[in-house]
């Protein structure tokens, strides 16, 4: 998907910065990887994966664990919310996860 996330809880650091960073509802977006399906789709870092298919995203764990199945090359319709709360959906194409 080209994202970098940690669970919500780890990623508020006391002061956090972003609203949505400590709620526990989702995977929160530290850093998107430039060109990748995430970044074309328009998440962006400080973003909150919610739902990945369908399937509802609590952490960084649980989406690691959804995205197991797909392969390079697959679709996927992932929801997040931005970091001023507004919620998106796009359906993204999956790239490789080789380091850059």
């Amino acid at each position: 998907m080209g994202v970098s996330v940690q669970d919500d809880s780890t990623g508020s650091n006391g002061q956090g910065g972003f609203g949505n960073s400590s709620s526990g509802d989702g995977a929160f977006v530290k850093d998107v990887q430039s060109g990748s399906g995430a970044d074309d789709a328009g998440i962006t870092s400080g973003s909150t994966i919610t739902q990945v298919d369908g399937n509802t995203v609590t952490s960084a764990t649980q989406l690691t664990h959804l995205m197991v199945p797909y392969q390079p090359g697959d679709q996927v319709k992932v929801q997040w919310t931005d970091a001023s709360g507004q919620s998106h959906s796009a359906t993204i194409d999956l790239g490789s996860s080789t380091p850059s």
